[in-house]
């Protein structure tokens, strides 16, 4: 019986061993084992914050996490391939020796935030790649000889901040070093020449005077994206989150994309693009935004204007433009409060493009002139009525101009954005008098009790009436309207 009792007793303590076992993942946080057990928040004694691990992606990541003690990747029991270590929050490892990494082929370090380590070793790999974070590297205080080093290795360093410092050398025995959109700040002429200390040899970071450089800064080159707004210089370094006393809302640049987002944006100034900075810009439009100043560029190209809010501006111009494409959004563009002559106009070589669009334009003289070609696609000018788009000029430039029916170049310019109303024709069975009106009209061949809709410039219905020998529009305000009875639609202007 006793037998019995002690194989029952080994067959369950062998199948819990089995339940519960466990993968090694190869990887020690301050004398953790990471395993498939505990990498989804990996804790102890000596770490705080949080600290993950994603064995699919191979991801470590530091959520402004403390350890004391050592990050060692390759313990035997599973070497490491293209590791990544991403960084969110202010880190910090604390121990003497720090970061030690032993990764076969590639570790990447990237994030937008920030480790502070005492030492890191790159041994054995391909590539090591620190990417668009900070990272400050203090050997020196532990007087130790070297803060970042290779072994057969290649060291690339793209967008990121370092500062490296040690007894004896901050960055060295690589078999390359390359930095991508960041350079070298200290020591000053630095050099990346072949080197040996101590018996590793390779590239290190060097002073001028070639002796191996002790402490080396290297930062994030900023780069100059050729877009004022208000005052304010779009760069590499503000362009997710453009500020300044004369904006507020929300501004940002997508350099990539060559998108400026304008979400519920106000800005105290002017928008300019550069020459040979920008071309194919898109600006696009969420909310409600105000230019208190004007859309000025001479960028080659195309530029667009879209997205489903609006803007207010005081004027767009355009010089070198291949094209100029407003689409889907609305623009209300008043050159006549500041006296301006122009409103929006563009050059000889530029096509305007009004796609699925509203927009209104006034000025002292020029509504919307200038432009080698205009073409309105899914909308139509309301104003001024019978507008003609012809050959002229305006104090020497020669081009395309919206114009009053007369040919005298229009002031004002109103273009709305076909609505479901624009697919009933228009017919002379109703006839509405007087028109333009300003306090009431009257529909011919309109017997009484009939329904009547009116649509503003957008398609909304502002105004709905049962006819009664008249309709009061006194409360409409001025504008170009759509009258709309039985399924036959007539335009109406309220003066």
């Amino acid at each position: 019986m006793n037998k019995i009792k002690l194989f029952v007793a080994i067959f369950f303590i062998a199948l819990a061993g089995k339940i519960t076992a466990q993968t090694n993942y190869g990887i020690t946080i301050a004398g953790v084992v990471v395993t498939s057990a505990n990498c989804d928040s990996i804790t102890g004694s000596k770490i705080s914050g949080f600290v993950s691990y994603n064995h699919e992606t191979k991801t470590l990541t530091l959520d402004n996490a403390t350890i004391e003690g050592v990050i060692y990747f390759g313990d035997g029991a599973e070497r490491i391939e293209d590791i990544t270590i991403t960084l969110v929050g202010e880190n910090t490892v604390t121990s003497d020796l720090g970061l030690i990494e032993t990764v076969m082929n590639t570790k990447r370090i990237n994030g937008d935030g920030s480790l502070k380590a005492k030492y890191i070793v790159c041994s054995s790999e391909q590539n090591t790649i620190i990417e668009n974070c900070t990272i400050d590297i203090d050997a020196a205080t532990k007087e130790l000889d070297l803060a970042l080093y290779g072994v057969s290795s290649k060291l690339t360093i793209k967008n990121a901040n370092l500062s490296s410092e040690a007894m004896e050398v901050a960055i060295g025995g690589f078999a390359d070093i390359e930095l991508i959109g960041c350079e070298i700040v200290e020591p000053v002429n630095a050099q990346i020449i072949d080197k040996e200390f101590k018996g590793l040899a390779g590239k290190f970071i060097c002073n001028e005077d070639s002796t191996i450089a002790k402490k080396v800064v290297i930062k994030k080159s900023t780069t100059s994206y050729g877009i004022g707004i208000a005052g304010i210089e779009v760069t590499s370094d503000n362009c997710n989150n453009i500020t300044g006393a004369k904006i507020s809302g929300s501004v940002s640049y997508n350099h990539e994309t060559k998108t400026l987002t304008l979400d519920n944006a106000t800005i105290g100034g002017d928008i300019g693009f550069a020459l040979n900075k920008v071309n194919d810009i898109t600006i696009t439009l969420e909310g409600d935004n105000n230019v208190n100043g004007r859309i000025e560029s001479v960028t080659g190209g195309t530029k667009k204007i879209n997205g489903t809010g609006s803007l207010k501006v005081e004027f767009i111009a355009g010089f070198l433009e291949k094209n100029t494409i407003i689409e889907d959004c609305t623009i209300d563009i008043d050159a006549a409060t500041n006296d301006w002559d122009w409103a929006m106009f563009g050059a000889d070589n530029t096509k305007l493009t009004i796609k699925n669009a509203n927009l209104s334009a006034v000025a002292k003289t020029v509504a919307i002139g200038d432009f080698a070609e205009m073409e309105l696609i899914g909308c139509e000018i309301v104003e001024p009525v019978n507008a003609q788009t012809i050959d002229t000029e305006f104090e020497g430039e020669k081009g395309k101009y919206i114009c009053n029916e007369d040919g005298t170049i229009a002031t004002k310019v109103v273009i709305r954005k076909l609505s479901g109303l624009d697919d009933i024709a228009q017919t002379n069975s109703i006839n509405v008098y007087p028109n333009p009106a300003t306090h009431e009209i009257v529909i011919s061949n309109l017997a009484n009790n009939e329904l009547v809709e009116i649509f503003d410039i957008t398609g909304k219905l502002v105004k709905q009436v049962i006819y009664n020998n008249k309709v009061d529009v006194s409360d409409l305000l001025t504008g170009v309207y759509t009258i709309k009875v039985n399924n036959q639609i007539q335009k109406l202007v309220i003066e």
